[in-house]
């Protein structure tokens, strides 16, 4: 498990997220690697007209991730999100945080390659160094304000922890949603709107996973997400019994992967064809600790929501051909139809 643990903490970094995401999915007290060290290498050619030769001038900037945590605290672009108050998605605003004119600038160190062979000690990594502790120094815990542009009144705020973690010339930062306002369930409960006619069933289970997301309670998330794809399977099965497709029995000798193949035909596409989303969260629940199923949730979900997307268009489908045959017929009945 040890391996697992490290493994997701590093492929579950700052670029992975949008400004959207950093706001409705991130879940408070979970940690988001931000790498310092990977360091971007630039150059670019010059001229000495001294002497009349050209030369390579090489530049050493930030790491992407780095850099992508300063373009976040910075950022003023809108973002369009779902608004709780207004109950529909709109245009928020971005409030910027303030930030030291040294760490709003990416340059590290520089050289020319005709130095290349000169014993010099290169000062990037030092360099790094300070600005980590200049950032947890000045912007140890931060607050992002964003404001809804329907309403100006309607302002939204996210508290993020830095913290630095490894030793010199390792270190790399961590940031962790502290605090919200609205709930990630909140801001989220707009991508159930559209499922709410149809698919009431599953409201309950859907909230309750992102509650529990938002609370740090990764395995209790997963519980729920998992009962979604039950409820759907124990939905299809009534159907294909109805339909005289399966027997009881059949149903109940095989387990839920090998149910759902049986079921493709009454089953969303996207659940028949990635059918280990289930073992995936039975796992998470039995074998996972609380910040390895966090970890997972964004991308779980997201599979969730194409599953649900796809369950809409079946009923919606299958709603407009009983409406359309039921017409069909009442024409014929009546001779209206020579």
């Amino acid at each position: 498990m040890g391996n697992t643990v490290k493994n997701n903490k590093a492929e579950d970094n700052i670029e992975n997220y949008s400004n959207e995401a950093l706001f409705c999915d991130l879940g408070l007290y979970h940690k988001v690697h931000v790498d310092c060290t990977d360091f971007e290498h630039t150059s670019q050619q010059d001229y000495d007209s001294k002497y009349g030769t050209e030369f390579t001038v090489y530049e050493i900037r930030y790491s992407k991730q780095f850099n992508r945590l300063i373009n976040f605290m910075l950022d003023t672009k809108n973002v369009l999100m779902f608004c709780p108050l207004c109950n529909e998605r709109l245009s928020f605003q971005l409030d910027t945080v303030p930030l030291s004119k040294e760490l709003k600038d990416p340059f590290l160190d520089g050289y020319a390659d005709y130095q290349i062979d000169d014993e010099l000690y290169t000062s990037e990594v030092y360099r790094m160094s300070e600005r980590i502790r200049s950032i947890i120094s000045e912007n140890g815990m931060f607050d992002k304000l964003i404001r809804c542009t329907h309403d100006s009144s309607h302002v939204f705020k996210f508290s993020y922890m830095l913290q630095k973690e490894g030793t010199y010339p390792n270190e790399f930062l961590t940031l962790t949603k502290i605090g919200q306002y609205p709930s990630i369930r909140d801001l989220n409960i707009g991508n159930i709107k559209p499922y709410q006619k149809l698919l009431k069933k599953y409201k309950k289970e859907y909230t309750t996973a992102l509650e529990l997301h938002s609370a740090g309670i990764g395995i209790g998330s997963f519980v729920y997400l998992r009962r979604i794809i039950e409820v759907l399977v124990e939905n299809a099965f009534s159907k294909a019994v109805k339909d005289g497709k399966i027997t009881k029995d059949e149903y109940e000798d095989e387990k839920v992967r090998e149910r759902i193949k049986l079921l493709r035909d009454y089953l969303p596409p996207f659940i028949v064809d990635h059918t280990h989303i289930y073992k995936i969260l039975s796992k998470g629940i039995h074998e996972l600790d609380e910040e390895e199923c966090n970890d997972m949730f964004p991308v779980l979900k997201k599979s969730i929501d194409f599953i649900l997307d796809e369950e809409i268009e079946i009923q919606t489908r299958e709603k407009d051909v009983n409406e359309t045959s039921k017409k069909l017929g009442q024409m014929n009945s009546q001779n209206t139809i020579v």
